[in-house]
């Protein structure tokens, strides 16, 4: 288990940061650019049938699927907001997906209610792709990518100080 992304004030600035919870006892915060998650062949899916997926791409083609509820095998990720206060930000933080570098496309969503899928992410149909995250959130999702290979997400984290100025952060994962 790990929240990928994670909100952190440090020194009163905002940090976007990499929160290695493998060991609930023992987190550790770590700078992205330092780490590599490595998602395995247990992680293989195939799109389904059907429109409700079609943003994956065609129907029966392979993907790799970091999943939203845990899967033995393969790593759960997350993001949290979960160190952020009031008082050191207003309001929700926005956590936008700005850049992918990989073979293929990085695709994140939510299965709601009744299996319905609703995506945050879609590097396929363009980026930036922007999430507003309320304070005090850790939420996982279903994480897609298209292809093998090594992937570099950009992420952008902004939140509004309590002074009225804004803080942001942005971290390649």
């Amino acid at each position: 288990h790990v929240d990928a992304l994670a909100g952190l004030s440090v020194d009163v600035k905002l940090r976007l940061v990499f929160k290695d919870s493998r060991t609930p006892d023992a987190i550790v915060w770590r700078e992205p650019s330092s780490v590599v998650v490595h998602v395995n062949d247990k992680a293989v899916e195939h799109v389904p049938a059907g429109g409700g997926y079609s943003f994956l791409g065609k129907a029966g083609s392979a993907f790799w699927l970091v999943p939203q509820v845990q899967k033995p095998g393969v790593v759960w990720a997350g993001w949290n907001t979960e160190a952020l206060r009031a008082g050191d930000l207003k309001g929700p933080v926005s956590l936008q997906l700005s850049a992918v570098s990989g073979p293929g496309s990085v695709t994140v969503w939510e299965t709601a209610g009744l299996g319905a899928a609703q995506v945050i992410y879609n590097s396929r149909d363009g980026l930036p792709d922007t999430q507003r995250v309320d304070l005090g959130v850790h939420a996982h999702a279903n994480w897609a990518f298209s292809a093998a290979g090594t992937y570099h997400l950009t992420f952008r984290l902004e939140g509004t100080l309590p002074s009225g100025g804004t803080a942001t952060d942005t971290r390649t994962y």
